[in-house]
Protein backbone atom coordinates (compact mmCIF):
# COMPACT_ATOMS: atom_id res chain seq x y z
CA UNK A 1 0.00 0.00 0.00
CA UNK A 2 0.95 3.55 -0.58
CA UNK A 3 0.35 6.78 0.65
CA UNK A 4 -1.70 8.04 -2.28
CA UNK A 5 -3.84 4.79 -2.00
CA UNK A 6 -4.92 5.79 1.84
CA UNK A 7 -7.97 7.95 2.24
CA UNK A 8 -7.61 11.93 3.53
CA UNK A 9 -9.36 10.75 6.92
CA UNK A 10 -6.75 7.83 7.98
CA UNK A 11 -5.43 8.26 11.42
CA UNK A 12 -2.44 7.76 13.35
CA UNK A 13 -3.30 6.22 17.40
CA UNK A 14 -0.33 5.84 19.11
CA UNK A 15 0.10 4.68 23.06
CA UNK A 16 2.38 4.92 25.40
CA UNK A 17 2.49 2.02 28.21
CA UNK A 18 3.74 1.40 31.65
CA UNK A 19 5.78 -1.44 31.96
CA UNK A 20 7.14 -1.99 35.41
CA UNK A 21 8.43 -5.43 37.14
CA UNK A 22 5.08 -6.74 39.67
CA UNK A 23 2.76 -4.20 38.20
CA UNK A 24 0.25 -4.72 35.25
CA UNK A 25 0.44 -3.20 32.03
CA UNK A 26 -1.10 -0.41 32.16
CA UNK A 27 -1.05 2.58 29.37
CA UNK A 28 0.82 6.08 30.53
CA UNK A 29 -1.71 7.94 28.04
CA UNK A 30 -2.03 8.29 24.12
CA UNK A 31 -2.63 10.25 21.22
CA UNK A 32 -4.25 10.27 18.06
CA UNK A 33 -3.36 12.27 15.09
CA UNK A 34 -4.97 12.86 11.07
CA UNK A 35 -1.65 11.76 8.96
CA UNK A 36 -2.91 14.08 5.89
CA UNK A 37 -4.06 17.83 6.45
CA UNK A 38 -7.22 19.50 5.37
CA UNK A 39 -5.77 20.25 2.15
CA UNK A 40 -5.26 16.67 1.91
CA UNK A 41 -1.46 16.65 2.04
CA UNK A 42 0.51 14.17 3.98
CA UNK A 43 1.76 15.52 7.39
CA UNK A 44 5.87 15.21 8.00
CA UNK A 45 8.44 16.26 10.18
CA UNK A 46 8.22 16.66 13.75
CA UNK A 47 4.45 16.65 15.57
CA UNK A 48 3.88 17.60 19.12
CA UNK A 49 0.96 15.67 20.58
CA UNK A 50 -1.05 16.71 23.47
CA UNK A 51 -1.40 12.74 25.64
CA UNK A 52 -4.56 12.21 27.09
CA UNK A 53 -3.14 11.08 30.64
CA UNK A 54 -3.78 7.70 31.68
CA UNK A 55 -6.20 6.41 28.51
CA UNK A 56 -4.63 4.04 25.46
CA UNK A 57 -5.39 6.23 22.13
CA UNK A 58 -9.23 6.23 20.83
CA UNK A 59 -8.97 5.75 16.59
CA UNK A 60 -12.68 6.41 16.71
CA UNK A 61 -14.22 9.81 15.02
CA UNK A 62 -14.63 11.81 16.70
CA UNK A 63 -11.29 10.88 18.90
CA UNK A 64 -12.08 10.79 23.15
CA UNK A 65 -7.98 11.38 22.92
CA UNK A 66 -7.18 14.32 19.90
CA UNK A 67 -3.44 15.08 20.15
CA UNK A 68 -4.58 18.36 18.94
CA UNK A 69 -7.32 20.61 20.48
CA UNK A 70 -8.52 23.25 18.79
CA UNK A 71 -6.99 26.61 18.85
CA UNK A 72 -9.68 28.08 21.33
CA UNK A 73 -9.49 24.75 23.85
CA UNK A 74 -4.97 25.40 23.33
CA UNK A 75 -5.25 28.72 24.95
CA UNK A 76 -7.58 27.70 27.34
CA UNK A 77 -6.23 24.43 28.83
CA UNK A 78 -2.45 24.75 27.86
CA UNK A 79 -0.89 22.22 25.98
CA UNK A 80 1.44 20.31 27.48
CA UNK A 81 4.38 18.29 24.82
CA UNK A 82 4.15 14.58 24.62
CA UNK A 83 7.79 14.23 26.20
CA UNK A 84 6.85 16.42 29.18
CA UNK A 85 4.04 14.42 30.28
CA UNK A 86 6.40 11.29 29.42
CA UNK A 87 8.90 12.43 31.85
CA UNK A 88 6.41 12.50 34.38
CA UNK A 89 4.85 9.98 34.64
CA UNK A 90 8.49 7.49 34.18
CA UNK A 91 9.25 9.18 37.29
CA UNK A 92 6.01 8.51 39.14
CA UNK A 93 6.19 5.11 38.11
CA UNK A 94 10.03 4.29 39.50
CA UNK A 95 8.61 6.33 42.62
Amino acid sequence: MQYRDLPHDVQLAVTAWGVAEARPLAPLGGATMRLFSKKGRLKDGPQRLRLAVGRAADPGWPSATPGKLPLVKRSELGCVPLRHDLRIHVRLLHS
